[in-house]
């Protein structure tokens, strides 16, 4: 039960259903109230599709233990245990990172919440983001890339910007030695809020023995962005905390 909890409720599968390179959005945080909304589009091998769009937005700064710290907000966002939750997630992270933290933004997170829609939000007990940080030393994450080229493009509000484009390389390998393995090429401009303007990817999920269990094809687009205006889920000052078996039966 504690596995499906960690793995559904935070680390892959929910995040990396959006964005294949959420670590690279979590590196370049821009300041209190941009947002950055996103359209994607996964398609499987049998040609079916699943379509939809995500904000990624940062509503808040919070000093912790002396460290300054973001509150990175993701919505819509979805994990199952008992049931099929949406609301939006909530991860408190500090602003500066070592360089383990920068592969790992779980190990930077100094608080993680929960606004499921109807209902109270609530902030995930240091008991159950302990068990998190424990649960995800053993994944790896691994990326090489380089540049292709550089170009100018116009956004939607009529300005234009550099936008570098990268071939792409990631790894990532649970701690059960299965991989996902993509192929592909991002596009990034240091101008617009999270820096990520579109990535473009084909993802092998690979068994233990390296026999490809699954190819998806996914594509991520910039929609649209402001450097000000995003709004909190959360409340100010302190909120009803939940621990493991509050979170399941939730």
């Amino acid at each position: 039960m504690k596995k499906i909890l960690l793995i559904s409720l935070f680390f892959l599968l929910p995040i990396f259903a959006y964005c294949q390179d959420f670590d690279l959005i979590f590196q370049n945080l821009p300041d209190v109230g941009a947002y950055a909304k996103y359209k994607y589009k996964n398609t499987k091998e049998d040609g079916k599709t699943k379509e939809g769009e995500w904000t990624v937005s940062v509503t808040r700064k919070e000093m912790i233990n002396g460290a300054e710290c973001l509150l990175v907000e993701i919505y819509p966002f979805a994990f199952k245990t008992l049931t099929m939750k949406i609301g939006t997630l909530g991860i408190m992270l500090k602003k500066e990172a070592n360089e383990q933290e920068k592969k790992n933004f779980i190990l930077r997170a100094k608080k993680v919440m929960f606004a499921q829609e109807g209902k109270e939000p609530y902030e995930v007990e240091e008991s159950v983001l302990q068990m998190l940080r424990d649960d995800s030393k053993d994944f790896k994450y691994e990326k090489t890339e380089n540049e292709k080229e550089r170009k100018i493009v116009e956004f939607k509000d009529k300005i234009k910007r550099e936008v570098v484009v990268y071939n792409s390389d990631i790894t990532f390998t649970e701690d059960d030695g299965e991989k996902q393995k993509l192929t592909g090429v991002k596009e990034m401009s240091a101008e617009i809020p999270f820096c990520l303007v579109r990535e473009e990817y084909v993802i092998k999920k690979m068994g233990k023995n390296g026999e490809i269990k699954k190819t998806i094809r996914s594509l991520v687009e910039l929609k649209d962005f402001s450097f000000t205006g995003a709004k909190s889920a959360f409340p100010e000052g302190k909120m009803k905390k939940k621990g493991f078996w509050g979170i399941i039966f939730s």
